[in-house]
């Protein structure tokens, strides 16, 4: 993925099919994030089961990473942002 950010740093990650997430892949994900806002995107989460949602609460990650309903709306968000840039 990191090798796709030069070309395309704004990122939607699909969660519908992830069950559980351990620190590894939250440390791999907030490098993610962290890798796409140094080359001015952003990486934006959407489908996230109810048990993946309060690990990102419980991590206060929802803080730091945007979390939407649907992958639609995810992709919506980066439109609405050029769009207020523009």
């Amino acid at each position: 993925m990191r090798e796709l950010l030069p070309e395309n740093p704004q990122i939607v990650l699909n969660f519908r099919a992830v069950k559980n997430v351990d620190s590894g892949g939250l440390g791999a994900l907030v490098g993610l994030v962290t890798s796409a806002r140094i080359l001015g995107g952003d990486v934006k989460l959407c489908d996230l089961s109810s048990h993946v949602q309060s690990i990102f609460q419980i991590t206060r990650l929802r803080t730091v990473i945007d979390v939407f309903t649907s992958q639609q709306e995810a992709l919506s968000a980066f439109q609405r942002r050029v769009a207020a840039i523009a």
